[in-house]
């Protein structure tokens, strides 16, 4: 910020080498939603016995998150076109 004292101006310069912090909670971040639904569909179109090869996380909630929703989505496609759009409407109404 900038104090002005006196006649002299007095700036106060915050190294921040990630950008500013952002305090909105990750599961509220529109972008965030995204590339955890990606995953959730990159899990979805692999063999599951490789489901927890192709994501990572390191926050073991966040990795069950993926994995269960890669498993929905698994699962909803083999059960034809109407059930999967009935699971993406679930995932595009949390959005």
């Amino acid at each position: 910020g900038v104090v002005k004292s006196g006649s002299l101006l007095t700036a106060k310069v915050c190294r921040r080498p990630f950008g500013r912090p952002n305090k909105i909670p990750a599961g509220e971040r529109g972008w965030v939603y995204l590339e955890r639904f990606c995953s959730m569909v990159k899990i979805a179109m692999v063999d599951e016995s490789q489901a927890e090869k192709v994501v990572y996380s390191n926050a073991p909630c966040v990795l069950d998150e993926l994995l269960k929703g890669g498993h929905c989505l698994r699962q909803a496609a083999k059960g034809g076109v109407g059930s999967l759009q009935q699971a993406l409407a679930v995932f595009f109404q949390e959005l």
